[in-house]
């Protein structure tokens, strides 16, 4: 017994001798939902405060009810719809109730959300304190005009890191002009943008460009591909390599008949003096 009480004083403290901030900072850094499920003080302390939902066969608006309870907590979020019923504006409104949100992630993809389904994005703008964003739309039937709501996200003032998916959703230049406001975001870093099977055309090109202007980008990933630029509009996106903070460029361009003349803007790509990584594809 003596030998077992010895053993016991030597060891290492145990979660529940932990303050609570110490369990805030694993919690913080693993970024996931399973550190609460350790034990019931892990639970009371950080329940909900890193959270994944995964839709099943409720409807949405019983899941709503769910969510609704325990949105506030958040501080880092993902909000899993891909191929069910979701309401846009009720999922933003969930966000913007959570006063210390900063990681979002929601993918809609095949959800379905028709023309005008986007339109309660906008209301991201009012998360202040987000500063990634992942969002999936891909093949969600927008329509051209149906991702201007996302030119909210130039308002969020401490944005950093945006991924947006929005693949084969017919999308037009006016899509690509809303878009391209993001370079207003005075801390954004890194842009993952996928425009792949749109109808963006020259005029939509020329709007991304505009986004060499934002200040800080370093990492650009943009798939313009199918998107039936011609040469004119690949001379128009390679102006983005202009940018002077910009260090690492991923260019998608496949599928929209370049041309020769094209190429060969693409090609001097190579000697910009700034970029220290380039991706043609």
């Amino acid at each position: 017994i003596f030998f077992r009480f010895t053993n016991f004083r030597r060891m290492p403290p145990s979660l529940m001798d932990l303050p609570a901030d110490a369990l805030h900072y694993i919690d913080d850094y693993l970024r996931s939902p399973l550190f609460s499920h350790v034990c019931h003080r892990a639970w009371m302390e950080l329940q909900g405060k890193h959270f994944n939902h995964h839709a099943r066969t409720l409807p949405f608006d019983q899941k709503l009810t769910t969510l609704k309870h325990i949105a506030v907590g958040w501080h880092t979020v993902c909000l899993d719809f891909a191929g069910k019923e979701a309401k846009t504006e009720e999922l933003a409104e969930l966000c913007v109730h959570a006063p210390s949100l900063h990681s979002l992630q929601m993918n809609l993809q095949k959800s379905q959300l028709g023309r005008g389904g986007a339109e309660g994005l906008n209301k991201l703008q009012f998360c202040y304190a987000l500063r990634t964003v992942h969002l999936n739309l891909c093949r969600a039937n927008l329509g051209e005009g149906g991702a201007k709501p996302l030119k909210a996200l130039s308002e969020c003032p401490n944005l950093h890191t945006v991924h947006l998916n929005l693949r084969a959703n017919r999308l037009g230049a006016g899509d690509a002009a809303a878009i391209a406001t993001l370079r207003h975001v005075p801390y954004l870093h890194t842009l993952h943008l996928d425009m792949f099977n749109n109808q963006c055309g020259v005029r939509g090109a020329q709007a991304l460009a505009h986004l060499k202007a934002a200040p800080l980008l370093r990492n650009l990933h943009l798939d313009m591909s199918c998107n039936a630029l011609g040469t004119e509009g690949a001379q128009a996106i390679a102006a983005v390599a202009e940018s002077s903070s910009l260090q690492a460029l991923h260019l998608g361009l496949s599928g929209n008949q370049i041309g020769p003349q094209g190429t060969r803007e693409l090609m001097a790509l190579r000697s910009a003096p700034h970029l220290r990584g380039l991706r043609l594809f």
